[in-house]
């Protein structure tokens, strides 16, 4: 839990200050999760919909330990492009 304090309060402010200098914002998508089990467990994208009301959608690399299997997202094969 520390670390995650530690991440979100030493990136929060620099995506405030690039999002500041955007007009119009319809939407947030993020590196990471949005909710933590629950509302009141704000992951990165939590705390800038707290912030701007604006909808954020969360793209983690790894499934939180308590999301439901229905929830899963599987990612397709990468192949390298040869030029």
């Amino acid at each position: 839990m520390i670390k995650q304090v530690n991440f979100i309060k030493g990136n929060l402010p620099c995506l405030l200050k690039v999002l500041s200098n955007l007009d119009d914002i319809d939407y947030i998508i993020v590196d990471g999760f949005v909710w933590l089990e629950k509302p009141d467990n704000s992951g990165l994208g939590g705390h800038l919909y707290k912030i701007l009301q604006k909808p954020v959608i969360g793209v983690a690399k790894n499934r939180f330990k308590s999301t439901p299997k229905e929830c899963e997202v599987f990612r397709g094969k990468v192949e390298s492009l040869s030029m």
